[in-house]
């Protein structure tokens, strides 16, 4: 997965996630384990790898107001990263505000939340990005985004809309054939045997397949009913897979 992204976890919360564990929750959270607040930081969020990237949907038809430069900054790396078109913006020093379309288009302005809130649509909807501590924040990512994916990576597209002209490749696994920068956006070009040839704009609906330890772990989760810990989860599904249990041997369904 590449960071920032908005993730919606299992348990249903909601995080602006910077890297693995790490974001600030956009919606207050409380159960019997666990807490979260509301525009805070954590670094102990469990589940990334299962979370569903709502990024898009949860963006769009939104404004709101940009604090600083690097503000500005990490607003635009969420807006490239989750495949927003980002062809015509101001200046990072000058933006005061930012806006996100349903058309997949994204601004900033150097109006103060003027673009949305002067229309009189009742979709459109103010919001906060927070800017993670800056020690946190997307430049500590560069250099992971970078590195998946890469050509001859497998990756599983999922998330895409149903008007997508890639479509077809929904819930497939793929074969990274290209990766190419174009006017600042990278391109994954990618094959798949029955579908074959396909383009897109990196973005969260490419997604690492889940391991055996990933997929056996997650049937483990099911079964208890999320009443243990995730970590502990994969620990107990790793010996399970590499035979550390006496007498019990692991063989995955068919297709897995």
């Amino acid at each position: 997965m590449k960071y920032p992204a908005i993730l919606r976890l299992a348990n249903g919360s909601i995080v602006l996630a910077v890297k693995d564990g790490c974001g600030v929750a956009l919606s207050n959270y409380e159960d019997d384990y666990e807490r979260t607040i509301a525009n805070c930081y954590y670094t102990d969020f469990n589940g990334f790898c299962r979370a569903k990237n709502i990024t898009r949907e949860y963006l769009d038809d939104t404004y709101g107001e940009v604090g600083s430069q690097e503000h500005a900054e990490f607003i635009v790396k969420l807006a490239r990263v989750n495949g927003f078109n980002c062809d015509i913006i101001i200046s990072t020093e000058k933006a005061r505000s930012f806006a996100f379309y349903d058309s997949g288009n994204f601004y900033l302005d150097e109006r103060r939340c003027y673009r949305l809130s002067q229309g009189k649509s009742k979709k459109h909807r103010k919001i906060t990005l927070p800017l993670p501590p800056k020690d946190e924040n997307m430049k500590s990512e560069d250099v992971k985004s970078e590195d998946w994916p890469k050509v001859g990576d497998e990756v599983l597209i999922s998330g895409l809309e149903e008007d997508s002209r890639y479509y077809a490749f929904e819930g497939l696994k793929v074969e990274v054939v290209g990766v190419a920068n174009y006017e600042g956006l990278e391109i994954i070009t990618f094959w798949q045997p029955l579908r074959g040839l396909g383009a897109m704009v990196s973005g969260g609906w490419f997604k690492k397949p889940q391991t055996q330890v990933e997929v056996l772990a997650e049937l483990i989760d099911e079964s208890l009913c999320a009443t243990v810990d995730m970590d502990e989860i994969l620990k107990i599904a790793k010996v399970i897979i590499e035979g550390g249990v006496k007498g019990v041997t692991y063989k995955p369904k068919q297709g897995d």
